[in-house]
C-alpha cells in the first residue's frame, strides 16, 4: 500500500511542480482584452480524457474535463467548475480551452492534462494569459523563446530561486517519505491520523467524512471542507460558514472539533454529493498576518440510489430509467469510475475490456426509456459501484443518471 501511496504521490508532485518550475521559461504568453474571450489550445493529442487546470497562488485547481467517447470519439464534457465562464471546443484530437469574458481574476497560467488509463499521463506546455498592454505582451508563438521585461527580471530571477529551492525540499520530502515507509510501513502526516478512505452511502441516507487531528491545538482548530473545487464548509472560533447546496445539511460538531474530531457530517446525502471531499486544518501565522493552510485528508464518497445482490457465475440487472429525459436518440455510458463498461448510441455499441460478451443494455429497451445494463456470468471482481451517463449531443456533456452499488456473494464448491 505504501508503493502505491509514494506512486500517486509522486505523480501528483510532478504534475503540480512541473509547471511551478517552467512557469517563468517555457510558458506560452498570450494576449487578451478584459472582458474579451479568448481561446486556448491544448497541444497534446489522442487522449480519452483531457482536463485543463488553472495555476492560483503556485496551487493548481481542475476547472473543467471531458472524455471520450468510445463510439463517435466525440468529447463530452463531465465537470465543470463554472458552466458560464469556460467551455471545450473541439479541435485535432484534443479539446481546447474558452473563457468567456476574461476578468482580472482569470490572468495567470493554465495547461491540459491528457491521460488514457490509470498509469499513462501526460501534461501540455503551460500558457500565461495576460490582459493586452500588459507587462508581458506577446504572441503564443513567440512567447517560449522571449526573455523577461527589464523591469521584472529581479522578481524572474527570484521566483526560479524559489522554485529550485522548494524542488531541492520535495526531492528531500519523497527520499523521507520512501525512507519513513520502509521502516514503519506506512506515511502519516504530521496533522492527521487519517489516510485517503473511501465512504459509500445511500441517497437519502446520513454520511460521515472521518477526519481526525493528531496535533494539539492550544484553541479551537479551524476547520475547512471543500468538494473538489467548492466550498463546503468551515468552522472557527468565529463561527461556521456554509457553501451553496449544502445549507443545513453539513457540519463539523465543535465539542468533538475540540477533541481532535474534524468529521464532516453529510445529512441528506443526493447523487451530486458523489465527488472527492478534502479537509483543510487553517493556522494563522502572527508574524506574517496570513493563514498557513494544510490538507488534512481526502474522503471519496460514493453515493448510491440502489444496491444489487448477484451470485457469481448468475446474470445482474443494474436498473436504470431515464423517461423523464426527452430525447430522441439516446447515448448512453456505463463507467465504473472513469472505466469504460459499456456504451451505446442507436445500434452502435462498445463493451469495456474485460466486460466483451457480458454487458449489454439492449436498443429496444433504451429506446423505451429503459437503460438498464444487464451483466453476464458474474464474478467476484465485478463487485462495485456502477455508474449510468447519458451524453447530450447538443451541449456536449455527460448527465449523471445513476449509482448502482454491486454486491457478488460466491459459491463454494468441493473439490473430488
Amino acid at each position: 500500500m505504501a508503493a502505491y501511496l509514494l506512486l500517486f504521490t509522486l505523480q501528483l508532485l510532478f504534475g503540480l511542480i512541473r509547471p511551478s518550475l517552467l512557469q517563468n521559461i517555457s510558458a506560452d504568453l498570450i494576449s487578451v482584452s478584459p472582458g474579451a474571450n479568448i481561446t486556448l489550445l491544448c497541444n497534446i493529442t489522442n487522449y480519452s480524457a483531457i482536463s485543463w487546470y488553472q495555476m492560483i497562488s503556485a496551487e493548481s485547481r481542475r476547472i473543467i474535463s471531458a472524455r471520450q467517447s468510445s463510439l463517435n470519439k466525440h468529447f463530452y464534457v463531465d465537470y465543470n467548475v463554472d458552466e458560464s465562464h469556460f467551455y471545450l471546443t473541439e479541435s485535432s484530437s484534443s479539446v481546447s480551452l474558452v473563457i468567456i469574458g476574461v476578468r482580472e481574476t482569470d490572468l495567470g497560467f493554465y495547461y491540459c492534462g491528457g491521460r488514457n488509463d490509470e498509469t499513462h499521463i501526460q501534461f501540455g506546455k503551460l500558457i500565461r494569459l495576460n490582459f493586452t498592454g500588459g507587462s508581458n505582451n506577446g504572441s503564443s508563438s513567440e512567447a517560449s523563446d522571449s526573455q523577461p521585461p527589464a523591469r521584472n527580471v529581479n522578481d524572474w530571477i527570484r521566483n526560479v530561486i524559489v522554485m529550485c529551492v522548494c524542488f531541492v525540499s520535495v526531492l528531500i520530502t519523497i527520499c523521507m517519505c520512501v525512507f519513513c515507509s520502509r521502516v514503519l510501513g506506512e506515511t502519516r502526516d504530521p496533522i492527521s491520523a487519517d489516510p485517503h478512505i473511501t465512504v459509500e452511502a445511500h441517497v437519502g441516507s446520513t454520511a460521515l467524512l472521518p477526519c481526525s487531528l493528531s496535533k494539539d491545538f492550544s484553541k479551537t482548530p479551524h476547520v475547512r471542507w471543500r468538494a473538489d473545487n467548492e466550498f463546503v464548509f468551515e468552522r472557527n472560533i468565529d463561527g461556521t460558514h456554509v457553501g451553496p447546496g449544502y445549507e443545513g445539511r453539513v457540519d463539523v460538531p465543535e465539542d468533538k472539533l475540540r477533541k481532535g474530531n474534524c468529521s464532516l457530517v453529510l445529512k441528506d446525502v443526493r447523487i451530486t454529493d458523489h465527488t472527492f471531499y478534502r479537509s483543510f486544518i487553517v493556522e494563522h501565522v502572527e508574524a506574517t498576518n496570513t493563514d498557513k493552510i494544510q490538507e488534512i485528508n481526502t474522503v471519496q464518497l460514493n453515493v448510491y440510489s440502489q444496491s444489487v445482490s448477484a451470485q457469481v457465475g448468475s446474470t445482474a440487472v443494474l436498473p436504470c430509467d431515464w423517461r423523464q429525459l426527452s430525447i430522441q436518440t439516446p447515448h448512453f455510458e456505463w463507467r465504473i469510475g472513469d472505466e469504460i463498461v459499456f456504451e451505446r448510441l442507436g445500434k452502435e455499441s462498445f463493451q469495456g475490456k474485460g466486460y466483451e460478451g457480458r454487458v449489454d443494455v439492449p436498443e429496444e429497451e433504451l429506446l423505451k426509456g429503459n437503460c438498464s445494463l444487464v451483466l453476464k456470468n458474474v464474478s467476484v471482481t465485478d463487485e462495485t459501484l456502477y455508474s449510468s451517463y447519458i451524453l447530450m449531443t447538443d451541449t456536449k456533456k455527460s448527465v449523471l443518471v445513476q449509482n448502482i452499488k454491486l454486491s457478488v456473494s460466491g459459491k463454494w464448491m468441493s473439490i473430488r
